[in-house]
């Protein structure tokens, strides 16, 4: 896929800067994109200690004093109106509390069409990913995302979809729900996946084994299962994003090597990759050239251009300067570096974890987001998505986060009214909604995979 002119000369420049600069990050912010993004997060000047705003994945959201007033009633078992004991659900599922989470949009649920698939690849072999996408016209671009937090977020899904199937009277004319949004719900609750959704980016990810074994699929497997997807017709092959985070480094670095993706966006790694024992300095003459043949190797055949963000805690970042970053522009590829204070996201330690345990509450990862950190690193993720693809980002309505009326026949009437308004404005900008065609099957009963198969 040939780039723009203009854009090559760009990244050579910056990549001439950056290394005249002593390998310094620098923040260069891609495209103005205030229409659809809003204006782009200002630059840190200094890093500082200050009080920040943290948000809580899966096991709940931040905390507030009409929400822990309201943990305490249902803990008294006091009887809780169907407003608060909605209230209570996106809590405990680690959703919005009435919007109050400035990083995550409320996606209004029916502009989105959804589709599990049991991908059959070259081998032979199957493995389970998820696609969702907006329901209008396409083609839009499109984003494969590697990110551990999916394997949470698919439990919990499924947690939810079983407890509602219990509620319903089930008979021979029961229509169920489907469970894709379900499984699925880390596109719709990660800030990644929520932020690529909310912009009209079509979302990919595995689920189950296949985020389990990602990094043992081979990568003719992986050329397979990416050719299936860019194959439909709802999904822009030269808009086709991976998008990684540094769990993922080894297995998104070999990726982009060997699949044309339109461009690459990975958080910087905290370990060495591809398995390297890291040196506790850049003094060691010896190793680091030994490191940086082996670097060498895998991001030769990265040729798109790339977006890594760096967090300045990194406690490798003078060593990802010399291996990662000194490599990349060493072999001239477009490369674009941004910097946040904090880290995107830090993981509860084991030792918490038992106490969690011990507590006997939720012993399940908790993934804690820093709000400042992920708020810009999910806007320029956009920005350079816009630059970098063909199709344009498009806002898709969010869903109303007004308070909740006491009058629920009320509630309901108004939020019908402005839903409907919503998506009547979201069909006019994409020329109506209809069937996006592709070959995908969404019937209610599952997809299905290259060769037609139901899924199993």
């Amino acid at each position: 896929m040939s780039r723009p002119k203009s854009i090559v000369f760009q990244s050579i420049l910056m990549v001439i800067l950056a290394a005249l600069s002593g390998l310094n990050a620098r923040e260069d912010l891609i495209l103005s994109l205030e229409e659809v993004l809003g204006k782009p997060p200002e630059r840190s000047e200094n890093f500082k200690e200050k009080p920040r705003e943290t948000f809580y994945s899966v096991v709940k959201s931040e905390e507030n004093p009409e929400m822990r007033q309201l943990i305490q009633k249902q803990q008294m078992g006091l009887f809780l109106t169907e407003d608060e004991q909605e209230l209570m659900k996106e809590y405990q599922l680690g959703g919005n509390v009435s919007g109050s989470n400035s990083v995550m949009r409320r996606i209004y649920p029916p502009v989105l069409r959804w589709l599990e698939t049991n991908v059959k690849a070259g081998s032979g072999a199957r493995y389970k990913f998820i696609n969702c996408w907006p329901n209008a016209d396409g083609p839009f671009p499109t984003a494969l995302v590697l990110d551990p937090e999916i394997a949470q977020q698919f439990v919990a899904g499924i947690d939810e979809y079983n407890r509602m199937i219990r509620r319903i009277p089930v008979s021979e004319d029961t229509e169920l729900p489907w469970e894709e949004p379900y499984r699925g719900r880390y596109i719709t609750h990660s800030p990644l996946g929520n932020q690529l959704m909310a912009h009209a980016v079509s979302v990919i990810i595995p689920i189950r084994e296949s985020l389990e074994k990602a990094q043992e699929i081979s990568m003719e497997d992986w050329k397979s299962i990416l050719d299936y997807y860019t194959d439909k017709k709802t999904l822009d092959s030269e808009s086709l994003f991976l998008v990684a985070t540094k769990e993922f480094a080894d297995l998104a670095i070999r990726l982009a090597g060997s699949y044309p993706f339109t461009a690459f966006i990975l958080e910087e790694p905290e370990q060495g990759l591809f398995g390297t024992q890291l040196p506790t300095d850049t003094g060691d003459a010896v190793k680091m050239m030994a490191l940086q043949e082996t670097y060498e190797a895998s991001l030769k055949n990265i040729i798109c251009p790339t977006l890594i963000f760096r967090q300045r805690q990194n406690p490798i970042i003078p060593i990802n300067d010399t291996l990662l970053m000194k490599t990349i522009m060493d072999l001239n590829r477009p490369l674009f570096l941004s910097m946040t204070d904090f880290p995107f996201r830090s993981l509860a330690t084991p030792e918490e974890i038992e106490e969690d345990a011990a507590k006997k509450q939720e012993p399940d990862p908790r993934f804690v987001y820093d709000a400042e950190s992920a708020k810009k690193i999910t806007q320029r993720m956009l920005y350079f998505i816009q630059q970098e693809g063909k199709s344009q980002l498009n806002l898709l309505p969010e869903e109303s986060t007004e308070p909740r009326s006491r009058s629920q026949t009320t509630s309901i009437l108004n939020q019908f009214d402005q839903m409907t308004s919503r998506l009547r404005n979201f069909t006019d900008d994409f020329s109506g909604v209809g069937d996006s065609g592709g070959g995908f099957d969404d019937s209610g009963g599952g997809g299905q995979d290259a060769n037609g198969d139901p899924i199993e």
